[in-house]
């Protein structure tokens, strides 16, 4: 589980290394790291500029990272909230840049932009990876697919 766990944070490492400081943007100048202040906290394209975004994808896999080991290192039996729900949960702030960077790079990309998309994409395959080959968390998905008879779980 150590080599996994470790090529994220070596790529991070080197991302942070190779980040000039344009793209290093305080917390209270990212719009991402707060509520966009907009009608139904629509993005604020307005404020978004490509330097917000390598900090917040950096900062989104750090936190999920977070979040999934507290599920792996939860001591109570694995049941669909503590591990299923969890998991899904998780990410929100990965989520939220990645919607934003996604719909931006499809409708009005720039080079900066797809030289970010470059940078990020190895990136985030690292970490859906440390997450899908995470040993201790398919334990106990595994824990609860073997007893999914008796969840009183619907199709849903």
């Amino acid at each position: 589980m150590k080599k996994i766990l470790i090529i994220p944070a070596i790529a991070l490492f080197i991302l942070s290394c190779t980040t000039n400081q344009k793209q290093m943007t305080t917390d209270s100048t990212n719009p991402f790291f707060s509520d966009y202040g907009t009608p139904f906290e629509v993005p604020a394209f307005d404020r978004i500029k490509p330097e917000h975004f390598i900090p917040v994808f950096t900062e989104g896999m750090k936190l999920q990272a977070q979040e999934i080991d507290a599920i792996v290192k939860n001591s109570e039996q694995p049941t669909f909230i503590n591990t299923i729900a969890a998991k899904d949960r998780s990410g929100a702030m990965l989520i939220r840049v990645s919607n934003v960077f996604s719909n931006l790079t499809s409708a009005n990309t720039s080079e900066e932009l797809q030289k970010i998309a470059q940078e990020v994409a190895p990136l985030l395959s690292a970490h859906s990876d440390n997450i899908k080959l995470n040993k201790e968390l398919f334990k106990r998905e595994k824990v609860l697919y073997e007893a999914r008879e008796t969840l009183g779980l619907n199709a849903e």
